[in-house]
């Protein structure tokens, strides 16, 4: 037996050798392929982030030519020009806001008409509502019977008509004079209202609107706004108002300018305005004029205010003043 266990031992040496180089080689290729995948799971959280980041790039790109789209005012701006909405709208070198661009619409791009905003500064007012009708016939008696008791009211040119008196930047000066009103026996009511509480729209290729129109715009809009300032009371015998009185004339002076601006701007184009007064036809040169005409009519009741320094001569100069106004607005709104 112990002849066949010496003859068994030399056999078992290969075994063991080949054992050892098997398990040698497992662990080698373990160790290599570990690394491999290390490699691998380390890797891949960058490129994720890499990834994540190009679309926050591309997500803030789109975000800053949002941002870029923005609009502002420039130096070029119209006297008495403010602030501006900025939805929408883009950059415009003069000065104006320009709303429009490429809207998406049914997958397609398709472009909008690109129109140029001009917001003018925005000021509050008070003013008497007598009556508020749905006939202008109505309100046009109404009115009469009023004037018969030395009330020199005005009618507003679309439904509902309404029955104004009074324009001032003070709500308490007119409570006095709103509360001696009866209209059938039921008290009147006062008012509170904005000037340039719409803006003026034109086409972004309108020259004449920008060059010629915003401008004389801005400078009705200057002398309403100044002429507020005056207007503090409805009795001439407030202090304020007499230290204001020496102001009335120069406003009078500024407002025959106007006017006369306003009348050269159409007679200059109404002869040929399909081509040189661009989008404006010849109804919206009318306007014009008519505003021009206003700005006269106000001019003459502040020059005979200055001579007859009465509260009714004060009364009817405001009532000029909200006639313009009106009309003033009337327009404006009518670009919207």
């Amino acid at each position: 037996m112990m002849g066949q266990f010496k003859q068994s031992g030399p056999g078992l040496i290969p075994f063991f050798l080949m054992l050892i180089l098997v398990l040698a080689g497992a662990a080698f290729l373990g160790q290599v392929l570990g690394q491999h995948y290390l490699a691998n799971i380390q890797l891949m959280p960058r490129q994720g982030q890499e990834q994540e980041q190009g679309r926050v790039a591309s997500r803030g790109d789109s975000l800053s030519n949002r941002q870029g789209q923005n609009a502002f005012r420039g130096p070029g701006e119209p006297e008495g020009q403010s602030g501006f909405d900025q939805q929408n709208e883009t950059e415009d070198p003069s000065g104006f806001v320009q709303q429009g661009g490429s809207v998406q619409q049914n997958g397609s791009r398709v472009q909008e008409k690109k129109v140029k905003v001009l917001r003018l500064n925005k000021e509050q007012y008070y003013t008497i509502v007598v009556g508020t009708c749905d006939h202008r016939e109505e309100a046009l008696q109404l009115g009469q019977e009023l004037g018969e008791r030395g009330l020199p009211v005005i009618v507003t040119a679309v439904a509902p008509y309404r029955v104004l008196l009074g324009f001032v930047n003070n709500e308490e000066k007119l409570s006095a004079l709103a509360q001696r009103i009866r209209v059938n026996e039921k008290a009147v009511g006062i008012c509170c209202d904005t000037l340039n509480k719409v803006a003026y729209k034109f086409r972004a290729e309108d020259a004449f609107a920008a060059e010629t129109i915003a401008p004389y715009l801005g400078k009705i809009s200057v002398c309403l706004t100044k002429g507020l300032l005056l207007y503090k009371n409805i009795t001439v015998a407030d202090e304020e108002m007499i230290a204001l009185r020496n102001k009335f004339p120069v406003l009078a002076a500024e407002l025959k300018e106007v006017a006369a601006e306003g009348e050269k701007i159409e007679a200059d184009n109404s002869g040929n305005s399909a081509q040189a007064a661009g989008s404006f036809g010849a109804s919206q040169l009318g306007t014009i004029r008519r505003l021009a005409e206003l700005c006269r009519e106000w001019s003459v009741s502040l020059e005979e205010l200055s001579t007859q320094w009465d509260d009714a001569q004060l009364l009817r100069s405001q009532q000029q003043a909200l006639v313009l106004l009106e009309e003033y607005h009337r327009f404006l709104a009518s670009t919207n």
